[in-house]
């Protein structure tokens, strides 16, 4: 149910956003993302999921792409179009 989409755009509801790579990096509630590279990630983890900057991603398979916004409040889903 993908054909056609562009993951620079949005992402998939079939495959849980997995595939976005654009570059949304703010929260629903508005909150700005921090950069992944703050957290212990390996580099085949950064490559593989696209886990550069600080842009909205789903590396773990969670529900929708989402970020780390701070240390108090962890992470939040983020508005990335379907």
């Amino acid at each position: 149910d993908c054909l056609g989409y562009d993951p620079q755009t949005c992402g998939c509801a079939s495959t849980l956003q997995r595939e976005y790579r654009g570059t949304i990096n703010t929260t629903l509630s508005g909150k700005a993302c921090i950069r992944w590279n703050d957290f212990n990630y390996t580099e085949v983890d950064i490559l593989f999921a696209g886990l550069n900057e600080n842009y909205c991603r789903n590396p773990d398979g969670d529900d929708l792409v989402w970020c780390y916004v701070n240390e108090d409040v962890g992470w939040e889903y983020c508005d990335v179009p379907l």
